[in-house]
């Protein structure tokens, strides 16, 4: 849990003498800012075996009884409990590290506005270039001015976890219990809605089809089936449905060239007909779940396809003919790629401190840039902003990377994922994090 000490702030009020968990599937004690803790094993381990665990609370203590097959209680450990001594955890939850204007300072970080939604955001902002739209995971979608001010919220009554999309003045997004519903954008009304019986968990995406002897605009979003299913905005008419894969998809497909691309978690990398729905062509390397492209944003320069995936490889896969071009594992890749405006570099955040530039074409070390921002494992697409590169991190921090390759931190958000940054227009930004605070910036 991100804020955490929200937690443990709020139980130093109460009488607590022990927190009990069970996520490590072991017999152990923990101690949770001076909180006795313990964890215990699993109810079965992998050779059939059972066990449960009795606790005895007395007076002053907690004793742990492990039971197995021969029934007899085996004390394993005891806990002295007492007074409550949790700390209170004071948590800075904003700083701006360009607010000092030291000599010589490149850039300047200025705040216009910032919204805390005290809920959690799965999906990163919408913006255009009049305003944010925020879609949570309690089901509520928000639309404000590029000022700040709230233009309208409405309640779908249902969990969000994927990022809409606006065509015209129509927003459309989809939530986990099957529904895909329109709203106008300029009163946040609804339109339409549709149920697919399916959980609706990628990020949507628009796209060009002809339908009933006319082009129109269209939208497409996958499944927690691996169905991918299209429907006119203006009519939620179905167009096509695709039933290739057989695992989640939770990406952003990548549109282009009557193309859609997108990973799924059966390992597989799917390119099929935007037109018609129709498999061009699919691709994997390695067939472990594990592995699978399904959560990197899949980026392009027209010739190739190019992925990451957590068995920490680049993969360059032809955009034509769905073959490998190239595969390095030199990078700790992630699930975090995009690529430069000239299409010559791939920006990848690691898993863990650097930053890397790798050429798009052979898949070479172009420049490493350390930064030391711990583990980091969300998958996020860097931005690329005059030159320089924007991206946030798990910890709370957005840095910029500038045309010397040297990191700037600009500012620090809380003790939450960032997910992506969007740029709004000229050198304003809007970024937010998982515990729902969004904040437009202005870079100088």
């Amino acid at each position: 849990v991100d804020n955490w000490f929200e937690i443990t702030n709020r139980l130093r009020n109460y009488n607590i003498k022990a927190i009990l968990v069970g996520h490590g599937h072991e017999d152990k004690l923990l101690n949770i800012e001076r909180t006795p803790a313990a964890m215990c094993r699993s109810s079965l381990d992998d050779k059939g075996g059972w066990s449960y665990t009795i606790v005895e609370n007395r007076p002053d203590s907690l004793l742990f009884y492990e039971v197995t097959s021969d029934s007899i209680p085996k004390l394993w450990e005891a806990i002295k409990t007492g007074k409550n001594n949790i700390k209170q955890v004071d948590s800075l939850q904003f700083i701006n590290y360009t607010a000092a204007n030291k000599p010589n300072q490149e850039f300047t970080a200025n705040v216009f506005w910032e919204k805390n939604l005290k809920t959690t955001l799965i999906a990163s902002l919408l913006v255009n270039r009049n305003n944010v739209f925020a879609a949570t995971e309690n089901g509520k979608v928000y639309s404000y001015d590029l000022s700040g001010n709230l233009e309208w919220e409405y309640s779908s009554g249902e969990a969000i976890f994927s990022r809409p999309i606006v065509y015209d003045s129509t927003l459309v997004f989809a939530t986990i219990e099957g529904d895909l519903i329109s709203l106008d954008t300029k009163t946040g009304q609804a339109l339409q809605t549709i149920g697919l019986n399916e959980p609706l968990t990628s990020q949507l995406i628009k796209i060009n089809v002809g339908y009933n002897g006319r082009q129109t605009t269209a939208v497409a979003v996958g499944t927690s089936k691996g169905n991918i299913y299209c429907y006119d905005i203006d009519t939620f008419e179905e167009i096509w449905e695709n039933h290739s894969a057989h695992g989640m998809i939770q990406t952003k497909p990548l549109y282009i060239n009557n193309r859609i691309i997108y990973g799924s978690w059966d390992s597989y990398l799917y390119c099929i007909d935007s037109r018609n729905g129709i498999i061009n062509w699919r691709w994997t390397a390695d067939r472990n779940f594990y592995y699978s492209p399904a959560a990197c944003l899949p980026v392009t320069d027209g010739h190739n396809v190019y992925v990451t995936s957590p068995d920490n490889y680049v993969s360059a896969v032809d955009l034509m003919l769905g073959r490998t071009v190239w595969r390095k594992n030199n990078f700790n890749a992630w699930e975090s790629i995009a690529i430069s405006s000239n299409k010559e570099n791939l920006f990848i955040k690691s898993y863990k401190d650097n930053f890397d530039i790798v050429s798009a074409k052979k898949g070479n070390l172009v420049k490493e840039i350390k930064i030391g921002y711990g583990l980091d494992l969300t998958p996020i697409t860097p931005l690329e902003w005059k030159g320089n590169i924007i991206f946030g991190s798990k910890e709370g921090n957005i840095y910029l990377i500038n045309k010397d390759n040297k990191f700037i931190p600009l500012l620090f958000l809380g003790t939450s994922r960032i997910q992506n940054i969007y740029h709004v227009k000229k050198d304003i930004f809007a970024a937010s994090n998982m515990d729902g605070k969004i904040v437009v910036f202005e870079i100088k």
